[in-house]
């Protein structure tokens, strides 16, 4: 039941902090319900297993998809 839980909450938090809303027009207010969907999304993750910087040691460890290829001098 705790991780469904924290599945339906992380997603609404995600969810929250990527659609704009009306309250991020005035700074203080905007801040303090995004910094509350963050929390949220950060219990989600350490409750599922997952945390911040296994996550990032994991998207550094995956190969790159793209290619640099050097562009054409004139």
């Amino acid at each position: 039941m705790k991780k469904k839980l924290a599945v339906l909450l992380g997603a609404a938090s995600l969810v929250y902090m990527v659609v704009p809303d009306p309250t991020d027009v005035v700074p203080i207010i905007g801040w303090l319900d995004e910094g509350a969907a963050a929390a949220l999304l950060l219990w989600s993750m350490r409750t599922l297993g997952i945390t911040p910087g296994a996550l990032m040691a994991k998207l550094k460890s995956m190969p790159s998809t793209t290619t640099e290829k050097q562009l054409p001098t004139t």
